[in-house]
């Protein structure tokens, strides 16, 4: 049976993100050996810890915290500088001259573009060498060196020798550049966003400095919320708390239909124009925010009386009107008609 060292550089290795506490995880399922493994909430929290049980009824658990203490001494290491042998020269920085090459840049350009490309993770020096990810074409093998503090693996282009082996640094300099590159072209990518890809692939490119950014890729990224949004919807739910009492809804619990109209009530009205509403003087969009605020305060309390509608054919009926959209659009296409709306009020 593996030790909680083990298991711990397993979890390291193989997961991008710990589970928070809402999320759905795999109950202890039996392994080959015929021990138990998966999630658990913790005796005395609501996290997820990760468990082996032995067949004999020994267990190994490890915490959130556990894992982001190894996963930071990790990248920790990985961020020392190699410290190859006599024979080997320096990593090259990226953009500059390698003058004391005497083999033409162009090809260990175009290896170490390659590799970025292809490798998404750089192995540990504990890794042992048939684990060690393939490696393209153009590249001829990993390469260990041990010269004490600074030992790791490099890679070898084909047709160069052992001081044009490429290291870690200028491979993960050159994952960061193609990443860089890669934002304006992609809307989807979280890292145009703020936030690094959170998938546990991408985190050596994290800045080095800051083995911290990794961990905070795959938490909640509250830092998106527009804070104009907070200052106007606290200032509807200091409306209400100077009427009914701060977070009443809690103990007493609301009713969905309730909040989902009186939300609606907000938007109609400012929609067809009116900004204020006139009881309090506030946005109407500020106390549509509140009210569904409250809603999911409500929700993630347990205090939402669930009364919505009996499931009907809306799904259904937009999946078959959506193509009327086109065909309207195509049958009146020749016409250009004004389409008016509150700028026309005072003309």
């Amino acid at each position: 049976m593996m030790t909680r060292t083990d298991l711990i550089e397993k979890l390291v290795t193989t997961l991008p993100a710990w589970p928070s506490p809402a999320d759905h995880c795999s109950q202890p399922a039996a392994t080959e050996d015929g021990h138990l493994e998966g999630w658990e909430k913790g005796p005395l929290d609501n996290q997820w810890h990760y468990s082996l049980i032995a067949d004999h009824g020994g267990r190994i658990s490890v915490t959130r915290e556990q894992w982001e203490g190894a996963l930071i001494e990790k990248l920790q290491r990985l961020e020392q500088p190699a410290q190859k042998d006599a024979r080997a020269t320096h990593p090259r920085d990226i953009g500059k001259p390698f003058a004391d090459s005497v083999v033409p840049r162009l090809g260990l350009d175009d290896a170490l573009l390659e590799l970025a490309k292809h490798l998404t993770v750089w192995p540990m020096p504990a890794d042992d060498p048939d684990d060690l990810a393939a490696l393209p074409e153009a590249l001829e093998g990993w390469q260990w060196f041990e010269p004490g503090a600074g030992d790791g693996w490099l890679v070898r282009s084909r047709g160069y020798g052992p001081r044009d082996a490429i290291g870690y640094s200028e491979w993960r300099r050159m994952r960061q550049h193609l990443a860089e590159s890669d934002w304006p072209e992609s809307e989807q990518r979280l890292d145009h966003i703020g936030q690094n890809g959170g998938t546990g692939e991408h985190y050596p490119d994290s800045k080095a400095s800051n083995p911290k950014d990794v961990l905070g890729a795959g938490k909640l990224p509250l830092h998106l919320w527009p804070a104009t949004a907070t200052a106007h919807g606290s200032l509807a739910l200091m409306d209400g708390a100077l009427k009914y009492g701060r977070t009443n809804w809690r103990p007493a619990g609301v009713r969905a239909s309730t909040y989902v109209s009186a939300s609606m009530r907000h938007l109609n009205a400012w929609f067809e124009g009116e900004d204020l509403a006139p009881d309090s003087g506030l946005s109407h969009l500020a106390h549509a925010l509140a009210g569904l605020a409250i809603l999911i305060d409500a929700e993630e309390a347990g205090m939402m009386v669930d009364d919505r509608m009996i499931p009907g054919g809306y799904l259904n009926a937009i999946d078959k009107l959506t193509p009327e959209v086109a065909r309207l659009m195509a049958k009146h296409a020749d016409k250009h008609p004004h389409h008016y709306t509150i700028q026309d009020a005072d003309q």
